[in-house]
């Protein structure tokens, strides 16, 4: 009867693992997130500023 709470301990420990690993990649995802708004953000100021300056250059 001894291995029956040598089991359960083992599966909480497994659950316990796994959540943690869950909790990582949903953390990534949400730095994959925001480094993706920034670069978008990124590249929208730039394209605007190039348009600025294409319009001051040929004026």
């Amino acid at each position: 009867m001894v291995e029956i709470p040598d089991r359960h301990d083992t599966d909480i420990e497994t659950k316990k693992s796994l959540l943690e690993l869950y909790q990582i990649f949903l953390d990534m995802t949400v730095m994959v997130e925001v480094k993706t708004l920034k670069h978008n953000q990124r590249s929208s100021r730039k394209v605007k500023d190039e348009n600025l300056l294409g319009t001051i250059l040929n004026e």
